[in-house]
């Protein structure tokens, strides 16, 4: 039985049909701009086919887990590109290699960008659950001079030579997970890095989530089309109007990613009609939802003297927001709710990035406590009494609705936005408890394009078949 296998995800579509966006560092010489989609797979080596353009590159992403019955502690595994007929390539500068601590599965996410030159460059970053001892280094060189076997499970063509300098200090580790990025060109050349972070990671909350949107589809510009839902519910947001050039997507000194709204008034927009008969998010929220939250990251500067909204849900007609954040109706860095029609603006958040959660729960025997606002896992508000929220009270769904970003739309009216950025944006039809906001504004301080998940997964296969431009295709595993 093999040590590997592909390991199923219910946030990538079946076949390897799932697109990728371009998340890693472009080739030297080229930007993002010059990026051509990818796959992601969970279940299919080879690829379906892959076209990439003429100066192009790309991003592949593979899902596997090691098999609990077949590794040992102890055992070391290197991962490489071969080719279809499982011959290595001319030459590797780096082979990444893992080492099994223990007989449990783990699993590893693969993303890989590859170009039509044919070199690459690998970066690799690992995050790992509580450890007593927290320092990993990995160093790989190959020549084409001669032979050397690394590892127990580390073969070498005659072809190859290998320097590999390995200094790991691990306690007890309870979760893993690794992501490898490689960019592919045409010396067939290869430079990895790879970084752990040791230590207690935050896992996300996904009690209840109907639509979560990573906000990261480009560093900066206008080009994407659509922001995506990786809730597993694939509730995309496809109508999308960056105004006259209001709203883009920006990257943080950290590599956080968003969209910045530079106009108050502008008419600018990003938003999803929710079906008046049945979809996800009036399923989710319609029928007497009496628990909800909104979770975000928010960068805000100031709002509209109206009350400028920025994510929930909200009606096409009025303008009126059912269950919406949205700045304070002063213009200055409060935000407020609208529930059901109603206002209420008096929390404070000042200017600096934070992660804000919008919780309702009118089950709750204190009418203020129905509508709670935290900040970076801190109660700072609550908004039940100036609602007038009573006891199991429900969002009410009626007709001609939109779920709206950055900006209401009022019969095809816009211009009630912010300045500031959202970076991160999603919905659950459950109450977070306190515990849940800190721990997801944990996980999403350190990163909301890709936050700590405290999952499974190690690194493995590349694309197979299909790719053009410089090279055919390629196999792989591992063995």
């Amino acid at each position: 039985m093999a040590e590997f296998l592909l390991s199923a995800s219910g946030n990538i579509a079946a076949g390897g049909t799932t697109a990728t966006t371009a998340r890693l560092t472009a080739p030297s010489g080229k930007t993002t701009g010059d990026f051509d989609a990818g796959k992601i797979s969970d279940d299919t080596n080879p690829l379906p086919t892959i076209d990439i353009s003429a100066d192009g590159y790309t991003e592949v992403e593979f899902a596997v887990e090691a098999n609990s019955a077949e590794v040992v502690a102890g055992d070391v595994y290197e991962f490489r590109i071969v080719e279809s007929t499982g011959t290595l390539l001319d030459s590797y500068t780096v082979t990444p290699q893992w080492t099994i601590l223990v007989t449990e599965t783990k699993s590893v996410g693969i993303s890989a960008v590859l170009q039509d030159t044919l070199s690459y460059t690998v970066g690799v970053s690992a995050a790992l659950g509580s450890v007593t001892a927290q320092s990993v280094a990995v160093s790989a060189v190959l020549q084409d001079t001669l032979t050397t076997t690394t590892g127990a499970a580390a073969v070498l063509q005659d072809t190859l030579s290998a320097t590999v300098g390995v200094s790991a200090s691990l306690g007890s580790v309870t979760a893993q997970s690794v992501g490898i990025g490689a960019v592919l060109q045409d010396t067939l050349t290869a430079t990895v890095g790879l970084t752990a972070v040791l230590g207690t990671t935050s896992t996300l909350v996904d009690t209840g989530l109907v639509v979560r949107f990573p906000l990261d589809e480009a560093a900066s510009g206008t080009g994407p089309t659509t922001l995506t839902d990786v809730s597993g519910n694939a509730y995309h947001i496809d109508d999308i109007d960056y105004g006259s050039s209001t709203m883009a997507f920006t990257e943080d000194g950290s590599g956080n990613r968003g969209l910045v709204s530079s106009d108050v008034a502008g008419d600018h927009y990003a938003l999803k009609n929710i079906n008046n008969t049945s979809d996800v998010v009036r399923d989710a929220f319609g029928g007497g939802c009496k628990n909800a939250t909104i979770e975000i990251v928010l960068t805000l500067t100031n709002g509209n003297n109206s009350g400028g909204r920025i994510f929930g849900i909200n009606d096409r007609v009025g303008g009126n927001g059912i269950f919406t954040l949205k700045a304070n109706n002063s213009g200055d860095t409060s935000v407020g709710v609208a529930w059901n029609g109603a206002d209420a603006n008096t929390v404070a958040i000042g200017t600096s990035r934070c992660v804000i959660h919008v919780v309702f729960d009118s089950n709750e025997s204190t009418q203020n406590d129905r509508m709670r606002v935290y900040k970076d896992g801190t109660l700072v508000g609550s908004l039940g009494t100036a609602l007038s929220i009573g006891a199991a009270d429900n969002l009410v769904l009626g007709s001609d609705l939109d779920l709206i970003l950055l900006n209401r739309n009022s019969s095809g009216t816009y211009q009630r936005s912010i300045n500031g950025t959202v970076g991160w944006a999603s919905m659950y039809n459950e109450a977070f408890t306190a515990t849940d906001c800190d721990d997801n504004a944990t996980a999403l301080l350190a990163d909301d394009d890709t936050p700590a998940t405290g999952g499974t997964v190690l690194p493995v296969l590349l694309p197979t078949s299909g790719l053009t431009g410089g090279f055919t295709s390629f196999g792989g595993g591992i063995s």
